[in-house]
């Protein structure tokens, strides 16, 4: 019975050390708005156009236009999730004309590494 104890307190060690190591890894959901255009094709271009240029972006790109600012953020990690798609949202500025901006909404996924255990 004391090697069972024994060998589960091992184990339990062995687990705890690398869960404490271990990189978490995140998901984000946001929204990238387009400059305001006078009709909705307009706006709906415009973030297909946005949506696409996600798509090839580098991590480092995504991280500026998702502004993700961390030092526990693994910058190589950060990409661009399946699902995006474009709205449109009808707005009025402030000379009272309707407008139209395009909408990516979208989200990413990327490895945050826990440094809350200094060892």
């Amino acid at each position: 019975m004391k090697t069972l104890t024994t060998i589960l307190a091992i184990s339990t060690l062995l687990i705890s050390a690398g869960a404490a190591n271990a990189a978490i890894f995140f998901g984000g959901n946001d929204q990238i708005a387009t400059q305001p255009t006078t009709t909705k094709q307009a706006a709906f271009e415009a973030g297909f156009n946005k949506l696409n240029s996600l798509k090839t972006a580098s991590s480092d790109q995504l991280s500026d236009e998702f502004r993700m600012a961390s030092m526990s953020i693994d910058s190589d990690s950060i990409t661009l999730d399946d699902g995006a798609y474009v709205t449109v949202q009808e707005r009025m500025n402030n000379n009272g004309q309707r407008v139209y901006i395009g909408v990516v909404n979208a989200s990413v996924s990327y490895t945050d590494y826990d440094h809350n255990n200094d060892d």
